[in-house]
């Protein structure tokens, strides 16, 4: 029984870990187009180099 609640408590962080991973990923490029908007031209230059 224990090792059936420690595998569904690392099953549970791991899917955590992953769900915030995942969310950042997707969030970061839309910062970055927002700066880009904000500021001009500077970080695109950053993403065509």
């Amino acid at each position: 029984m224990k090792l059936i609640k420690d595998i569904s408590i690392g099953k549970l962080l791991f899917l955590f870990i992953f769900a915030l991973i995942v969310g950042f990923s997707s969030m970061l490029p839309m910062v970055f187009l927002y700066n880009a908007v904000d500021s001009g031209q500077r970080i695109n230059a950053l993403f065509y180099c």
